[in-house]
């Protein structure tokens, strides 16, 4: 068949996009986002906010902590976060003592302080929202131990807190 006109051409093309739309719309493999699971229960996001501080087997992970700024006789102090337009917290590792104000500078846009791992009773929500430079965090950690955290647009972005 030949279509010689616009019109003709644009009718077919409008029928075989609305035809393959209408085959991509369809849930005929039974399972959609709300399935429930065995339980009854609406099927959770393996990503649940929490902080995951095990290796899969229950066992605690093991951080590999470079050596730490000693921040131990400061009562405030600031981590750069994309400092020099790169993707990196400076410093990526400090220590601190409990009560010690630490505030996160963003110095560039597109970063996150996401927690990955906190000590028993640690707590530390971060900012798991992209911001851009001139933004700024506070935490004071109330709970000694080891917290790492990452940048989520940046897998390579890690830093560390050692708190006493």
């Amino acid at each position: 068949m030949i279509l010689s006109t616009r019109r003709e051409v644009l009718a077919m093309l409008s029928a075989t996009g609305i035809a393959g739309l209408a085959g991509c719309s369809g849930d005929d493999d039974g399972e959609n986002e709300d399935q429930e699971n065995a339980d009854g229960g609406n099927e959770e996001s393996p990503d649940d906010g929490d902080v995951d501080d095990t290796n899969g087997d229950g066992e605690p992970v093991e951080l590999n902590i470079p050596e730490p700024v000693d921040w131990t006789d400061e009562t405030q102090a600031t981590i750069e976060v994309g400092s020099g337009g790169e993707a990196v917290f400076e410093p990526d590792a400090v220590r601190v003592e409990t009560g010690t104000t630490l505030r996160w500078v963003w110095l560039h846009d597109g970063h996150t302080v996401s927690p990955t791992h906190l000590p028993d009773g640690g707590e530390f929500e971060g900012h798991e929202r992209v911001e851009e430079a001139g933004f700024e965090i506070e935490f004071v950690p109330e709970t000694p131990g080891e917290y790492r955290y990452v940048c989520e647009e940046h897998e390579e972005m890690v830093g560390y807190l050692v708190v006493e």
